[in-house]
């Protein structure tokens, strides 16, 4: 009940011109007409008492005036359906959501859940303790008490959605803080939703010594409209490590920054994931990375990130089309081994190292990109692996690209013996890839505005991004993220500000 009454709200919305932004609905350019307000109102009537039923409505408050001073209380009282409205102020509790409700915070920057990360406490005991150990019998029990304590408590997320379907969860912040570990990265996110069907939107997850919100074991999850940042393992991680049923997610109109090793990845068997209107920015190592899935990737701004904007290894047949990829500090994307994917219609700009890296057995099709400005546009090369999809398999599908101010179209990696110096060799386009060596034309190259005219050689080609997704984040830049990301314009994994504790 509570899903359609949820439809229903957000379809009028889009038709009669309000958008969200952040917690806001601001007003559009089309007037809403007494006709129409009307058929909103009796359309969120008949949702709310569909069956003749009406939804409960519960409210939690710190300052005494709400039904229930905890938000788990009243979870445990919620019937089914019901709608439990969340006070300002910071909710220090574990939150285990397992019946369809809608949670409904007063505004991520106003409702906090938050519980305290012990990894890397935890970690530091159990090193202690096992150095103390004299026989394996006492190291053994050790690991097995380690396990369970890592199960029952200490890497427990701040907000759990498990085991049911139709949950909404809305304008509230989630923090997981604590100090990482030195070294390596804690497992867990500061929001887990696992075997659940859930919505997530107007939310911030900010600050967590692992990752933001890990999608698991055949869930189905919605999030739009969210800041998912600060989170010292990944923004955003679908699917499970070894095991557990395919997941489905759909994640739209958000920003996912700042996050240590990337913004968003995708394990196998997730093939239905996609990313839509994101900006993903700021990560040590990657922007997207996915493996062995083939997600679609689409009108997203993907920029500034330490190595590649996406890192796409494996067995994929990923579609990527219409990204802005802006000043990645390696490459744009790079594909590994036997990627397969459709790279097609994106803009190319500025990446430090190249444009794109096709390596291994990889045979991506790239047509329709423009490529602008990069110290090779295209490499091509073998891996140092010992695997066989890791040679240079020869070939290179491309269809009417554009090239512009690339010191190099083509450049290809090899080394004349095994384990000798790596170099690198200039070669042609094939002749059969109808490649154009035209301006562009950019609006504003800048100011960063790599929108272009229907009249400039990629718009009458029909080739790159004609208006690509803004870099402008409507969040401001966050304490937590402040607290962690290099001073300067690198996001290298090297210079980030190690175990801030507390401030995260």
């Amino acid at each position: 009940m509570r899903a359609i009454a949820f439809h229903c709200d957000m379809s009028y919305a889009g038709r009669y011109g309000f958008e969200e932004k952040g917690l806001k609905m601001t007003r559009g350019p089309a007037p809403i007409s007494i006709s129409a307000l009307v058929a909103l109102l009796c359309c969120l009537a008949s949702c709310a008492s569909l069956d003749g039923r009406t939804s409960q409505i519960l409210s939690v408050g710190q300052d005494g005036t709400g039904d229930y001073s905890s938000i788990q209380a009243a979870l445990d009282a919620a019937e089914e359906g019901a709608v439990i409205h969340i006070g300002p102020g910071n909710f220090v509790e574990h939150v285990v959501i397992s019946k369809p409700v809608t949670l409904q915070g007063s505004g991520w920057n106003k409702t906090t859940i938050l519980e305290r990360n012990r990894a890397a406490e935890e970690q530091n005991a159990l090193r202690d303790r096992m150095q103390k150990a004299t026989t394996d019998a006492e190291r053994d029990a050790i690991r097995a008490e380690f396990r369970k304590r890592a199960a029952e408590n200490w890497l427990r997320s701040p907000l759990v959605v498990a085991d049911t379907k139709d949950v909404i969860v809305r304008g509230l912040k989630v923090a997981w803080p604590g100090p990482h570990k030195e070294g390596s990265l804690s497992n867990g996110g500061a929001v887990t939703i696992r075997h659940a069907q859930a919505t997530l939107s107007n939310c911030a997850v900010v600050g967590s010594a692992a990752s933001g919100v890990e999608i698991q074991d055949e869930s189905d999850a919605l999030i739009r409209h969210c800041l998912i940042a600060a989170a010292w393992n990944s923004g955003i991680v679908v699917g499970d490590r070894e095991g557990g049923g395919p997941v489905k997610v759909r994640i739209e109109n958000c920003d996912i920054r700042n996050c240590y090793y990337a913004g968003i990845v995708i394990r196998p068997r997730c093939d239905e994931s996609v990313v839509q209107d994101c900006r993903v920015s700021g990560a040590a190592w990657h922007g997207i990375r996915y493996d062995d899935t083939s997600p679609t990737i689409r009108y997203n701004a993907i920029f500034a990130n330490a190595r590649s904007g996406i890192y796409a290894s494996g067995r994929t047949a990923a579609h990527v089309q219409g990204n802005l990829f802006y000043n990645n500090e390696m490459d744009g994307m790079s594909c590994w081994f036997q990627n397969r994917d459709t790279i097609e219609g994106n803009t190319f700009v500025q990446n430090h190292r190249e444009a794109l890296a096709v390596l291994g057995a990889s045979r991506p099709l790239i047509r329709h990109n423009v490529f602008y400005d990069h110290p090779h546009a295209l490499i091509t090369g073998e891996i140092s692996s010992e695997r066989s999809d890791a040679r240079w398999t020869g070939s290179l599908e491309l269809d009417r690209n554009l090239f512009w101010k690339n010191a190099v179209v083509l450049g290809h990696f090899s080394r004349t013996t095994q384990g000798g110096p790596w170099r690198i060799e200039m070669r042609e386009l094939p002749a059969v890839s109808n490649s154009i060596l035209k301006d562009p034309l950019f609006r504003n190259v800048s100011r960063q505005d790599f929108s272009f005219p229907k009249r400039s050689p990629a718009g009458t080609n029909g080739i790159g991004v004609a208006q690509p997704l803004t870099m402008t984040s409507p969040y401001d830049l966050q304490p937590e993220e402040q607290a962690i990301i290099p001073p300067g314009n690198t996001r290298d994994y090297r210079r980030w500000i190690q175990n801030p504790g507390q401030r995260l």
